[in-house]
């Protein structure tokens, strides 16, 4: 302990500003955990139960909390803290484990809001059994084939003597099926469309299968304690079957609508994560999410990690990615094409996977995969070297974005751009998220630190865009040759979108305009160097 303490000691003296801004607290917090944490082997458990992976998102907070949570058949709840367990078990798989309790600040570390209880380390699984129906992902065909995913999904607001939810049922309806603008937007739309569009057609929520009700919970919202979430479903389910005839678990989908000032709850949205994939087919009563911020976007966020996506970030933000469903932002926008491919909505076919240098055209990721216009949809490039948050590997994924469909409310930064992510490691059916690299126009590149590969932007079009993808910046624009490499010098610090280009097109006379995350805008005419 002593050598450890000196070793964190020595490494954390004086890091550099990015480091000590963002990860010296995670290494502080980690070396609490080495040095307070104890595992309680003497007092092991062995308990048969069913298992869900579930997600608190706390979009204000830039903060989520992921762990695995085991029930009993009586009721008792054990929570997997650990990250690597808590994503080694299917959502509804029967389990039969070995569990130690994890005491002394674990659960204080890696809290989350299941009603205060301990965390636990598996020791042992003695035992288990894969959900019924657990297929490989349905990938999406050349011909647009795929297994039908039709999701019916009922909406239940919790309605308490003395509080109910902001949003109303007609509000409810209007955000999964009807047609609505947000953040100032065109768009005019709602859940249940954006996920048609951007599966094309491929997952859908019907709304003659689908359903909005108020439960009466005849009791005042006071007499809650801490953030019950699944005693409440159902207790509210209950409510269901006896006032309404209705049984929310011969449902897929069961989206609750909770008051704002429910319990000590302080997450916009809860789901579990990963019950219903694409291709699984119907699985009634396996999925549910929580939503106190009723945004038809947070919606849409937890179902779709249902669907188990995890969430879009960048290099300093959790859910940093605007332009990405799994982000923060409340406008509409479509699913990235790294969520797309990992749901199975782009084809094999549609999808380059990267083996050698290469120059393609991109086509919109609007149009449709088997459209004639352009080469691919999105090239893949593996990243064993990629390296984000204690995680390696993963797949680079490149895709252009033009202000069609539910792209139109991305911003200005954002449209006609060739867009650059990484999608990280995951074990199907879970994501591990994503996150954004860059926003490139034409006549941009951006280097990957990690694998070294350089992504050009030849030229851009109405809809498609030409790009090299090669493992060299030289190589990259030898096979750019046909177009003008206007080459900025872009340190990874600053995102490859940040500079705009407004007047001239040689290295030593180009003005452009600086737009760097929080800082003013500047423009300069000064001459760059390579």
């Amino acid at each position: 302990l002593t050598r450890r303490e000196s070793m964190s000691v020595d490494f954390l003296g004086n890091p550099p500003p990015l480091m000590r801004k963002y990860m010296v607290p995670t290494f502080r917090m980690l070396a609490t955990l080495m040095l307070t944490a104890r595992i309680d082997t003497a007092h092991a458990e062995t308990v048969a139960c069913s298992y869900e992976l579930e997600i608190e998102n706390h979009f204000s907070e830039e903060r989520f909390f992921e762990y695995g949570l085991c029930t009993t058949t009586n009721g008792t709840q054990y929570v997997l803290a650990e990250t690597r367990q808590a994503h080694s078990y299917v959502s509804g798989e029967r389990l039969v484990l070995q569990f130690s309790q994890v005491e002394l600040g674990v659960r204080e570390a890696m809290r989350s809001e299941v009603n205060g209880q301990p965390s636990y380390i598996v020791m042992q699984t003695l035992n288990r059994s894969l959900p019924v129906g657990l297929p490989p992902v349905s990938r999406r065909t050349r011909d647009g084939a795929a297994l039908p995913d039709e999701k019916d999904v009922i909406s239940i607001r919790l309605v308490y003597t003395d509080a109910e939810p902001f949003c109303d049922e007609e509000c409810i309806w209007r955000g999964l099926w009807g047609a609505t603008t947000l953040e100032g937007g065109t768009v005019k739309g709602s859940v249940a469309a954006l996920m048609r569009e951007s599966s094309y057609g491929m997952t859908t929520f019907p709304e003659t299968r689908g359903r909005v009700v108020s439960v009466s919970m005849n009791k005042s919202i006071d007499t809650i304690v801490g953030c019950p979430t699944l005693s409440e479903a159902e207790l509210a389910d209950q409510k269901a079957i006896e006032n309404l005839g209705i049984d929310p678990k011969s449902y897929v989908l069961r989206e609750y609508v909770v008051p704002q000032n429910f319990g000590t709850c302080s997450w916009d949205g809860y789901a579990n994560v990963g019950c219903s994939p694409p291709g699984w087919g119907l699985r009634t009563g396996r999925c549910y999410t929580f939503i106190r911020d009723t945004s038809p976007t947070t919606r849409l966020h937890q179902f779709a990690h249902n669907l188990g996506l995890l969430n879009a970030g960048t290099a300093t933000k959790t859910y940093g990615d605007s332009t990405a469903v799994m982000g923060r932002t409340h406008a509409w926008k479509g699913f990235i094409a790294a969520a797309r491919y990992q749901l199975g909505w782009l084809s094999d076919e549609a999808t380059l996977i990267w083996t050698q240098d290469v120059r393609v055209t991109l086509r919109s990721l609007h149009l449709d995969p088997e459209s004639d216009i352009g080469d691919v949809t999105a090239v893949k490039v593996p990243c064993p070297s990629c390296f984000l948050e204690g995680d390696k590997g993963g797949h680079i994924f490149i895709s252009f974005r033009t202000p069609n469909g539910y792209d139109a409310d991305l911003d200005y930064n954002h449209v006609n751009k060739v867009f650059v992510h990484l999608l990280r490691t995951y074990t199907y059916p879970y994501g591990s998220g994503t996150k954004m690299y860059a926003a490139l126009s034409s006549g941009q590149y951006y280097t990957l630190v990690d694998s070294g590969h350089t992504i050009s932007v030849c030229s851009i079009s109405t809809m498609s865009a030409t790009v090299a993808i090669a493992k060299s910046t030289e190589a990259a624009e030898s096979l750019c040759a046909k177009s003008q490499l206007i080459r900025a010098g872009l340190r990874q610090s600053i995102p490859a979108g940040g500079v705009q280009v407004l007047r001239g097109n040689s290295i030593s006379a180009v003005e452009v305009k600086c737009l760097l995350p929080g800082v003013d805008e500047a423009t300069t005419t000064a001459p760059f160097d390579r």
